[in-house]
């Protein structure tokens, strides 16, 4: 659809006036009395006075009120140029760099001028100057070359735009639980998994499988030249009622080793090949090398013949804010090259009967309790001891394996429900701005031809602006 001639071409200015805000003066901020409307306020589209700071009614400029359906833009800072509606019914006043967009003529209607200015947003931040700090004239975005449609167009526009975003809201509101609900899912998943009950029917199936119980014997036979190590007294609380096949036991006891990382540091070196991980390098499951230190070779020799990291060892947090977060090391060139600060600690398990994924989702479960219990005041701590005395459920190791699968599937079709989550949460969030470009193009609403051309609006405003200037001026002549 090509443009109606009823639109014109125009700048900002032609039908808006930009009015700065006044300097109030910090000393006067008080929790009582008016709202002014900083920077801060305008988010999202809205303007707010939930945080806003207050001033005694002695203290305010007449002439920067604010009243609700007003609309505001930053004129300065990192978010020059984002626009917000007043939506209080509580009088407010403009602080500095804060500009209120007002029509100049009361029939356009403030949600208009929202839409209209919001399609400018980034002609705007284009002109924007001040080096490192943005920054914005009423007169530079008063100059801002634009269209404007008819004013009974202007309304049909308004109404479509404020029913499409309505609907975009809802489907905001909607999409807003799916990540919530995913992690209520996957939560679910591993608690059905440790319990038992995620592989109920097939231990109906699979009744013959060496048990749980004959496993730790096999598994305890199989120590040779270790020393039996005195477990920390840790209570089991989980109340858990596992299946007859199954066995609570202690971490430690299904571990070849339990061990944390350098109590201490290493010298970097730039290309070494050998890394040295943190707390910060364990992400999303998985170890990061993106930004992990290298260090000499010697230095790492010296801790990697403790932790000897291999496939199939679980990395978890043991010091800090992620305590519980974990990775399972792969088969790749890292592995043998890596070892880990104090903040890290490694588990060895018996990999020939020992499942670590399985393992792993009993760790990733009990996070949050693990983070209640340690010992920690200001900086969380999972001790060692603690670690080696972690109760688990412990099924056989076929059933281990069945688990994994079951999980792993059952994330599979989680992670690709997320996957489309953000995809289709990117094309929302563009969504807003395809729709403001296609209502500016004349494309949005029907034109009608009976409509009067915006040029008789625009004529209007000059000639009322021309009365205004020698009303003024006979005024100072007078005076």
């Amino acid at each position: 659809m090509e443009f109606s001639d009823k639109w014109i071409d125009c700048t900002l200015g032609d039908f808006l006036t930009l009015k700065n805000g006044y300097t109030f003066k910090s000393e006067d901020y008080t929790n009582e009395g008016l709202p002014i409307i900083r920077i801060s306020d305008i988010q999202d589209g809205e303007v707010k006075t939930d945080d806003s700071v207050r001033i005694d009614k002695s203290k305010i400029k007449e002439g920067f009120e604010i009243k609700k359906g007003d609309v505001l833009v930053a004129m300065s800072g990192a978010t020059t140029g984002k626009l917000g509606r007043y939506v209080s019914d509580e009088i407010a006043f403009q602080n500095q760099r804060v500009g209120n967009l007002i029509p100049k003529d009361p029939r356009i209607d403030k949600s208009f001028i929202y839409y209209w200015v919001s399609i400018h947003k980034k002609d705007i931040e284009d002109q924007a100057y001040g080096g490192a700090q943005p920054n914005i004239s009423s007169k530079l975005i008063e100059e801002i070359p634009t269209r404007i449609p008819p004013l009974p167009e202007q309304k049909r526009i308004v109404a479509k735009l404020d029913n499409l975003f309505a609907h975009l809201d809802q489907l905001k509101a909607r999409l807003q639980n799916i990540p919530t609900l995913l992690k209520q899912f996957r939560q679910a998943v591993l608690t059905q998994a440790v319990t038992g009950k995620l592989t109920e029917e097939w231990r109906k199936h699979n009744a013959k499988i060496e048990t749980a119980t004959l496993l730790l014997e096999k598994i305890k036979s199989n120590r040779t030249g270790q020393k039996s190590r005195k477990l920390a007294e840790i209570e089991n609380t989980n109340n858990s009622i596992l299946p007859h096949t199954w066995k609570w036991c202690q971490l430690d006891e299904i571990s070849l080793l339990i061990t944390d990382g350098k109590h201490g540091d290493c010298k970097n070196e730039i290309n070494s090949g050998y890394y040295f991980l943190s707390a910060k390098d364990i992400s999303n499951g998985c170890l990061n090398y993106d930004k992990a230190r290298e260090i000499v070779y010697e230095e790492f020799y010296e801790t990697h013949r403790r932790t000897n990291l291999e496939e199939g060892d679980i990395c978890v947090v043991n010091t800090g804010a992620t305590v519980g977060k974990s990775a399972i090391a792969l088969n790749n060139e890292f592995t043998t090259r890596t070892t880990f600060q104090k903040s890290v600690a490694v588990i060895k398990l018996f990999k020939e009967s020992i499942e670590p994924k399985y393992i792993n989702y009993i760790i990733e479960l009990e996070t949050p309790r693990i983070l209640q219990k340690s010992g920690g005041s200001a900086i969380n701590n999972w001790l060692l001891s603690e670690m080696r005395a972690f109760w688990c459920q412990l099924p056989p190791t076929a059933e281990q394996k069945e688990i994994v699968r079951r999980v792993e599937s059952l994330f599979a079709v989680a992670d690709r429900i997320e996957a489309n989550y953000k995809k289709l949460q990117e094309k929302i969030d563009h969504l807003p701005q395809a729709i403001l470009s296609k209502a500016f193009r004349g494309e949005l609403v029907p034109q009608d031809e009976n409509d009067q051309p915006a040029s008789v609006l625009l004529d209007k405003i000059l000639r009322e602006s021309a009365q205004n200037l020698k009303s003024k001026e006979k005024l100072k002549q007078l005076a």
